[in-house]
């Protein structure tokens, strides 16, 4: 039921199909109360709205309204033919501790008024000890086996299964670790209403971060009651893909203003620091004066166009790769969010991260703090340029990364950087060495000793080891190597030396050795000298993709690293029903990936094979690894044969 189609971080532009229409994610659900609309939802889809929640227990207390969304349909008597999610009263279990219906009554009610989505009746609670959390859970467990047993399977609702376990992440685990059993298409994360309104954020990111690593990854993932904007960008970063919120109303109700860097209270405005539909055609003044029901009419569809204008600035920060750019900006609207960047941003979470983000971005990276030196895809290359470095001349010289220091003929040149550590000459154009831009960094202790391991790995394969003068670094490691004297008249570095270090670079160390030098034509553009293409003496081998250096293989050289490289190196392995179209160049779908390589990413070139492991064809990979084994629908390879 639900495919990607961008990613950014752990963050998806996701197609969620419903009985009634297309959930784009990230989205929001605006809460609608079923039995008093303050706004009509045609005049909140004009304020960008494309899905609702309503509260599916507050439908069924009230006799009059049951009855007639009974005989109407949910869809007729909300008034909005698109999606529809429905709660279930777990809201109003956890604030006041019972409510008048059972699990079963409120999952066949749910049923029976055409609900897209429904959740079953699980137990929030608010507060309370470790013991008092497992006990909930282990009721709400219990009440998702019989949702189970009792659900039609032939009515065409999504069913969302909620994660509980509060703050206790060991909790959230084992919740997360029975929901995927279980036949759920949506999991909600639930009970952080309490810790939102206590500003405590950090226990909800690590809540969320927790559900990611156990959560099935092709189901969406639900942030129950996440309504300010300002945590929209952090949880979408984290792989929440679905918001609700009554906050615009609620808020409006108290004459609270939402911007995406917080909340202002009417009286304290003389100033609207927005231009939407409500906020340009009146002051400050006008609304003061209006009466109560009107001024938070227009202050509620303000505070609506304010978090569904953040849901579009984060689809657009997903497509142009800028999402934890985004984040950074966020988090630094409340001392609460900036207790999280650490967070965030470190190494561990960013190792986890890595494995679904994108190879490269639509645009440049933004490094505008030092803790974005932890992203994934720097984390990446300086693991790859750890593992993949390509040695090919007996002399190494190590310069600062700004210096116009090429390799030549007689010796390597590697440059240090207190951004990406190591770069090597060869590697100048690759993502993200040059497509970036960034605030002045000194060298850190980490990155400090990144170079130091990186040296003592390598210094075995040189015969000497030179310092440029010019480097002016404090590194024992360095200490032990001449300085460099430099060398005139000597003659560049053979372009096949280039080229080899970015295939070892892109597939794997050694595998610059399918290829003979010999016989290789490395081509650059005349006009700019960028890196076009190379052949041998039969053909064309790979082009050169301008925007991030990223080598395309033609047939030949795809069949070359088949013949060259066991399974499951570099493949994904189609079922046979998919092989006749594959041969057609059609696009590999997810639901046919019979196996995985697990080092591949998004965004690699890579081969495709039957079970047989005969060549198919070859294409670059649309999603991550476990994406492809886990997903059922969309695309896993863009077929490029």
């Amino acid at each position: 039921m639900f495919s990607i189609r961008k990613k950014d971080g752990l963050a998806r532009i996701g197609e969620l199909i419903t009985n009634n229409g297309k959930i784009l994610t990230p989205i929001l659900l605006p809460v609608i109360n079923p039995n008093k609309q303050m706004i009509h939802p045609n005049e909140m889809v004009k304020c960008g709205a494309e899905a609702f929640i309503t509260n599916a227990y507050l439908l069924f207390k009230n006799s009059l309204n049951k009855e007639k969304a009974l005989k109407e349909g949910l869809h007729k008597f909300i008034d909005f033919s698109g999606p529809l999610m429905t709660d279930s009263g777990a809201f109003q279990l956890m604030e006041y501790g019972e409510v008048s219906v059972t699990n079963q009554q409120i999952i066949r009610f749910q049923e029976k008024i055409g609900s897209d989505i429904g959740v079953f009746l699980d137990c929030p609670i608010k507060e309370g000890s470790y013991d008092d959390f497992n006990l909930a859970l282990d009721e709400t467990i219990r009440r998702a086996d019989e949702h189970n047993k009792i659900r039609d399977p032939n009515n065409p609702i999504l069913w969302a299964g909620p994660i509980q376990g509060g703050r206790f992440l060991d909790l959230i685990k084992k919740s997360c670790v029975e929901m995927k059993k279980k036949e759920f298409n949506v999991h909600p994360i639930g009970s952080v209403v309490p810790l939102m309104e206590n500003y405590d954020y950090l226990n909800v990111v690590k809540m969320i971060i927790t559900a990611k690593h156990y959560l099935p990854l092709n189901r969406p993932v639900h942030l129950f009651g996440a309504g300010h904007p300002m945590f929209f960008a952090i949880s979408s970063y984290l792989g929440v893909d679905m918001f609700d919120s009554a906050a615009y109303v609620l808020y409006a109700k108290k004459d609270r203003y939402i911007t995406v860097f917080g909340t202002n209270y009417l009286e304290n405005l003389q100033y609207f620091p927005c231009i939407c539909e409500i906020c340009n055609s009146h002051s400050v003044q006008e609304i003061k004066r209006l009466d109560k029901e009107t001024r938070t009419e227009l202050i509620a569809k303000h505070n609506l166009i304010v978090s569904l204008g953040e849901i579009r600035r984060i689809k657009q920060a997903i497509i142009e790769g800028r999402l934890g750019e985004l984040v950074l900006s966020r988090i630094m609207n409340h001392p609460s969010l900036g207790k999280l960047k650490n967070i965030i941003f470190n190494s561990s979470n960013s190792d986890f991260i890595e494995i679904f983000e994108p190879k490269s971005k639509l645009r440049s990276l933004l490094i505008t703090d030092p803790i974005l030196a932890e992203q994934p895809l720097i984390l990446r290359y300086k693991q790859r340029i750890m593992d993949r470095f390509y040695c090919w001349n007996s002399k190494l010289v190590i310069g600062h990364e700004f210096q116009k220091l090429p390799s030549t003929q007689s010796y390597q040149v590697i440059k240090v950087s207190p951004l990406f550590g190591v770069i090597p000459a060869e590697l100048i154009g690759v993502f993200p060495l040059v497509q970036h831009e960034r605030i002045p960094m000194l060298f850190s202790r980490e990155i400090k000793e990144y170079i130091n391991k990186f040296l003592e790995i390598y210094k075995p394969k040189f015969k000497q080891i030179v310092v440029h003068p010019s480097l002016d670094l404090e590194l024992k490691s360095l200490e032990k190597f001449e300085k460099f004297e430099g060398l005139r008249g000597v003659e560049k570095a053979e372009r096949h030396h280039t080229l080899f270090a970015m295939i070892d670079y892109q597939f794997g160390k050694g595998v610059h050795k399918i290829l003979n030098h010999k016989d290789i034509n490395v081509e650059r553009s005349r006009r700019t000298g960028i890196l076009r293409r190379f052949s041998d003496d039969i053909g064309l081998l790979g082009t050169f993709r301008a925007s991030d250096f990223t080598i395309v293989p033609t047939l030949r050289l795809a069949n070359l690293l088949h013949e060259n490289f066991p399974p499951p190196k570099f493949r994904v392995i189609a079922d046979n029903e998919s092989i006749p179209y594959v041969l057609k160049n059609k696009d590999l779908l997810a639901k046919f990936v019979k196996n995985v390589d697990f080092e591949i990413r998004c965004g690699d070139e890579v081969l495709i094979t039957d079970e047989n492991d005969r060549f198919i064809n070859f294409g670059k990979a649309v999603l991550a690894a476990p994406e492809m084994i886990a997903f059922d629908r969309g695309v896993a390879v863009q077929v490029r044969h």
